[in-house]
């Protein structure tokens, strides 16, 4: 039940064609080898959110400086948006990576690419009848129907990329690190209700609860105490019922320009003890994020007394 699964996540097997692979590849050496900061631009849903986390803790593990964005729900809708384009390029970024999202993002890859910055789409979602002019797209949907990547999530997707490339060029994540990627993906999985009859997301589900469980990361730990107030043992059904609406709650409300933090509030929570996160008290994210999820709580109860 684990050996296959788990060879699955961790092998040889490339998540999208071979060809954006190989480029994916190539991109991010250079990237490495020319001390370049990149861009993630994440979906602002818990997929999305976790997915970034993902892919900002692979890259950074790597010596990467890598900021992460998400458009404002309310006002930008989803996917990559030329805003997040516009301040990558004013962060000297020319590489955006999108998470969850940009497969359907064919003029803003366009004006990415007007811009001299390079996209990488990292998505699941189903193709469109045209497929944006990125550098690369890692998507299963671009395999075989039957490819036992198919129903991964957007998270699901970036872990697997983020461990391929990490063997291709012999980089070698510490467990502690692999674990907390694995967490993630659980929590994107289990939130995008992506079927648990395929194998990986079988396994990324069964181990990334059992890490929740156990860890030691600031971050996760205090998402997970937050939300099950104080509980210590975490069930599948915590995490749709309790943990992923609070993930969800600041892309769904949040818009900086009403002082009101967004889905990158998230990430910093979850990235708080990873390595080369910005210094920021998780006592100063929790401050914010309470603020935000009591915000929610004011909207339901207006809601329940309207109805």
């Amino acid at each position: 039940f684990i050996d296959q699964p788990k060879s699955l996540l961790f092998g040889d097997l490339c998540v999208s064609t071979e060809k954006d692979m190989e480029k994916s590849t190539e991109r991010i050496r250079q990237a490495i080898e020319n001390n370049e900061p990149v861009m993630v631009n994440g979906d602002p849903d818990a997929d999305g959110i976790t997915g970034t986390a993902v892919m900002t803790t692979g890259l950074r593990s790597m010596g990467i400086k890598t900021f992460y964005d998400f458009p404002v729900r309310a006002r930008e809708g989803h996917g990559l948006h030329p805003r997040i384009i516009d301040d990558a390029d004013k962060l000297g970024c020319k590489l955006i990576f999108t998470v969850d999202c940009g497969i359907g993002n064919v003029k803003p890859v366009d004006y990415a690419n007007s811009k001299g910055i390079d996209v990488i789409i990292c998505d699941h979602h189903i193709l469109g009848k045209e497929i944006p002019n990125a550098l690369s797209i890692v998507n299963p949907k671009l395999m075989e129907s039957n490819h036992p990547y198919q129903a991964l999530s957007g998270s699901g997707v970036a872990l697997k990329f983020i461990l391929y490339v990490a063997k291709r060029l012999g980089y070698d994540y510490s467990q502690d690190i692999i674990e907390y990627m694995v967490a993630l993906a659980a929590l994107g999985t289990i939130s995008d209700r992506m079927t648990l009859k395929e194998p990986v997301n079988r396994y990324i589900v069964r181990h990334g609860i059992e890490v929740i469980n156990d860890t030691e990361m600031p971050g996760l730990k205090a998402l997970k105490l937050i939300s099950t107030r104080g509980r210590d043992i975490v069930k599948s059904r915590d995490v749709s019922r309790t943990i992923l609406p609070r993930l969800n709650a600041p892309g769904r409300i949040g818009d900086r320009e009403k002082g009101i933090p967004d889905s990158g509030l998230v990430v910093d929570l979850l990235l708080s003890g990873t390595p080369d996160q910005e210094e920021k008290s998780l006592d100063e994210i929790l401050d914010e994020y309470n603020m935000v999820l009591s915000k929610v709580d004011r909207y339901k109860r207006y809601d329940q007394e309207v109805i």
